[in-house]
């Protein structure tokens, strides 16, 4: 038995059993199709790439502050993060969830890595006038169509920031990974074309 305290009942009625038999709904037909399409557009994308150093936190790491071009237009910004000294062999990209970013995150940092954490279009470094920066609104932005949703030029923004990431630190082609919980692991999970 599930013992929680919400409003509402989390389980839908459902116990275990229930919910493991539940299947996945068919994904549109030209799913893959879209996304493939969204990948190859975004690559003729100009990145139109702008980094300055600013100071770091932690002591044992470079930190700059980079702005770029995405899918769409939207001007995109995040945290370039790597070590002092030693070789850079790993590459990340890291999303974050929808409270958005107002740092980057030095904890999850792994030794010889540089990390770029963009921020979404629409939340902390990539705010703009015309676009919701509170998670309710931001996730319904454009939803009426998938080429107009929001996610769409957010998953845009991951693959640009690893092109960012590739253009400043080409030894970690074969290393280039990406981490992210919440809106962050979804955003991945579209963007691994």
């Amino acid at each position: 038995m599930f013992l929680q305290d919400y409003h509402f009942d989390p389980t839908y009625g459902y116990g275990e059993v229930g919910l493991l038999g539940v299947g996945l709904p068919e994904a549109p037909p030209d799913f893959d199709a879209f996304w493939q399409s969204t990948f190859e557009q975004n690559t003729d994308v100009d990145l139109n790439l702008h980094v300055e150093p600013v100071d770091s936190a932690d002591n044992r790491y470079n930190l700059s502050i980079a702005t770029f071009d995405t899918l769409g237009g939207y001007r995109t910004g995040a945290w370039v993060v790597y070590p002092k000294s030693g070789d850079i062999t790993t590459g990340f990209v890291t999303g974050h969830g929808y409270g958005g970013r107002s740092e980057p995150e030095y904890a999850l940092l792994a030794e010889n890595a540089a990390a770029i954490f963009p921020c979404a279009p629409g939340l902390g470094l990539s705010a703009a006038d015309h676009l919701p920066d509170s998670a309710q609104s931001h996730v319904v932005h454009g939803l009426d169509s998938r080429d107009d949703y929001l996610i769409r030029p957010c998953v845009s923004a991951i693959w640009s920031a690893a092109t960012l990431l590739l253009d400043l630190f080409p030894d970690i082609r074969s290393r280039l990974f990406f981490t992210g919980g919440s809106f962050g692991g979804g955003l991945g999970a579209l963007a691994l074309p």
